[in-house]
């Protein structure tokens, strides 16, 4: 019964703890089909057995960052385009990839971290599990887990669009616009878990007045 009452109650966490694996999965599906239209062969087949043959995400990463390499003039739409769209479309996946790059570590954060539960006033949440020095909970600790999840996931599905849309730029007829760097959520707003600052709230509260 505790159990269920624990799963439901925390149910909203592990749903944005999802949601993150899910968007992170997205994310390098879509850098697989950039990858494939980068190479340019025309056996998608082959070249995406290429890419799921590694099994390291961040070597998946290094492999994208080796094909926009060159002049890319083996693209009709470079050919067509020139040089300065070229530098353009190598410059963004360059762009694109440093900031996956930069929410790498966050997303292994949330999924390899392990997580208490407390019961403060008859409601549940969820917090990194620190009490023991996990690396990966420590650098959780403290922090509002549901809207750190929230914005690692709305972090993924941005980059997600944008490498989708660089895609498409390379090769779809009519020539559909360049897409622009998106502006990922930023880490420094309402980081604090909601039970620190009820904390010091109860702190605040019992200091004398003077």
């Amino acid at each position: 019964e505790f159990r269920r009452v624990l799963f439901r109650s925390c149910s909203p966490y592990l749903h944005e703890l999802a949601l993150v694996v899910l968007a992170w999965n997205n994310l390098h599906e879509e850098l697989s089909l950039l990858f494939w239209t980068l190479i340019g062969a025309s056996d998608s087949n082959a070249v995406l057995r290429i890419w799921h043959s590694i099994r390291s995400d961040r070597t998946q990463r290094d492999m994208l960052r080796a094909a926009q390499m060159g002049d890319l003039t083996h693209l009709p739409r470079v050919r067509e385009k020139g040089i300065p769209f070229a530098s353009r479309a190598r410059e963004d996946i360059e762009f694109l990839l440093k900031a996956v790059d930069s929410i790498a570590s966050s997303r292994n954060h949330a999924v390899h971290t392990p997580f208490a539960f407390l019961n403060e006033e008859s409601k549940i949440t969820m917090v990194a599990q620190d009490f023991f020095g996990h690396p990966m909970a420590r650098k959780l600790s403290g922090k509002d887990l549901a809207f750190e999840l929230q914005r690692q996931r709305n972090s993924a599905d941005i980059l997600t669009a944008f490498t989708q849309n660089i895609r498409l730029a390379l090769y779809v007829k009519p020539e559909p616009q360049w897409p622009s760097r998106p502006i990922l959520p930023s880490q420094a707003t309402r980081n604090e878990a909601p039970h620190q600052k009820k904390q010091k709230s109860r702190r605040r509260s019992t200091q004398p007045a003077t």
